[in-house]
């Protein structure tokens, strides 16, 4: 996939990255330029300032949630601003490569299946946290729930392992990046992280332990 190929009013997901640090800002793409390689995109605002993506060391890629897919990603995108006839400004994401496939599959998937609190346009809702792994999470809930692609999604983990007398606790911070519909009036949703999850991997890890000696007991 080439960058215009992106089709205008799209939601789409700026990462800013440095050896540090990964942040993820949303929003929407405006107008192709086939001949210059590159689409615009509408300007993010923060604390009532302009983000220009400028810095040292900072690489910058742009993130397409697909539908019923997953994600296309363009690295090392080049952004600039413009200024278009009509006076109005906005972002140039110029590049030539073509995305790649962001699977989430490629990360270990620990099974979860605990309830939790699903939160997102300041309202709350019920689901099962189906999975998680050092990239992102998946839950499942009602298809009634009025999520989308590309929207900033809050969810808790809240686990307690009874062979270890051990609990764990996360508050989740993701981008949805996908919605699979389910039997019984379900969908499946899956995220990527866009905060770090400190203690996430001890827990991952922790957890699938005990799933191989659970299993390994019930074969004797």
């Amino acid at each position: 996939m080439l960058i215009t190929e992106v089709q205008p009013g799209s939601n789409i997901v700026i990462i800013a990255r440095t050896l540090d640090n990964q942040l993820e800002f949303k929003t929407v793409t405006g107008d192709v330029i086939q001949d210059k390689n590159m689409i615009l995109a509408e300007l993010i605002m923060q604390d009532e300032k302009l983000l220009t993506f400028k810095g040292h060391n900072v690489i910058t890629d742009v993130m397409v949630p697909m539908e019923d897919a997953n994600p296309q990603v363009f690295t090392n995108v080049e952004i600039s601003l413009v200024k278009k006839p009509d006076g109005s400004i906005w972002y140039t994401l110029r590049t030539i490569a073509g995305s790649k496939t962001f699977n989430r599959r490629a990360s270990f998937r620990c099974a979860v299946g605990t309830t939790t609190n699903i939160q997102f346009l300041n309202a709350h809702y019920e689901g099962i946290m189906k999975d998680v792994s050092n990239t992102g999470f998946g839950f499942i809930c009602d298809e009634t729930v009025p999520i989308e692609t590309g929207q900033i999604v809050y969810a808790n983990l809240e686990d307690y392992i009874e062979r270890l007398d051990e609990s764990f606790s996360f508050r989740l911070s993701g981008i949805v990046m996908n919605i699979v519909p389910m039997e019984k009036n379900r969908i499946k949703i899956g995220c990527r992280f866009n905060k770090d999850v400190p203690g996430i991997d001890k827990y991952i890890v922790t957890k699938e332990r005990m799933r191989l000696k659970n299993t390994k007991g019930s074969k004797k």
